[in-house]
């Protein structure tokens, strides 16, 4: 058998890790095996091991696509709330576009918060958790956002809020039976906006658009 490429090693270990996210999400930990993540590969377990000897390297390697992850969405998190208008709409869809990549890292992290409380989650890139918390607290002082948040903890419940919409997004009530899972999607993630808003905005910017 030819050996892979460097590419090909590299989209091998994403294949991996992306496997054991869905496990991870669907079953937990402790009741997910190196052999389960394999065989959902295609590979064997001694193959597997090759690239992550143990589910803590798993565990390791799904924290660092986490972080990557929270950089990304954290200042499209900014933008949305204090966007006028129809740009609120705009980047509620966007939003849902850039989370619908990572369904099942969703549903990953928001059971390990539940059930693992000992999960050591990267806290979004440093970066980006310092630009964001500078932009709240900036804002407070100019009088552009309410003054009766702590910025730290605001963070923390709405990217769970979103975090949790999107985790759940198969749940429906019968009203909403005949609404596409994507306009259902996008739905939320608007209220999701507007609820940020509401929060964050004094009630005369909060009201408008």
């Amino acid at each position: 058998m030819a050996r892979r490429t460097a590419e090909e090693v590299e989209a091998l270990r994403s294949h991996i890790v992306e496997a054991a996210v869905k496990r991870f999400a669907d079953h937990g930990v402790e009741a997910t095996s190196i052999a389960d993540i394999a065989a959902d590969v295609g590979i064997s377990k001694q193959a597997l091991m090759h690239h992550y000897r143990t589910k803590a390297a798993l565990r390791e390697a799904i924290a660092a696509r986490i972080k990557a992850s929270f950089d990304d969405a954290l200042p499209w998190l900014v933008q949305a709330y204090t966007a006028e208008g129809e740009a609120v709409g705009r980047l509620a869809g966007d939003t849902v576009s850039m989370l619908d990549r990572d369904v099942d890292l969703s549903r990953y992290i928001l059971r390990e918060l539940l059930f693992s409380p000992e999960l050591d989650v990267p806290r979004s890139g440093h970066a980006a958790n310092t630009l964001i918390l500078d932009y709240l607290r900036r804002g407070q002082r100019e009088g552009r956002l309410r003054t009766d948040f702590v910025p730290e903890d605001a963070i923390l419940c709405l990217g769970l809020m979103f975090l949790a919409v999107r985790a759940v997004h198969h749940m429906r009530s019968d009203a909403e039976g005949d609404v596409s899972d994507e306009d259902l999607l996008v739905r939320r993630q608007r209220e999701l906006v507007r609820i940020t808003r509401s929060a964050l905005l004094p009630p005369a910017r909060s009201s408008e658009g």
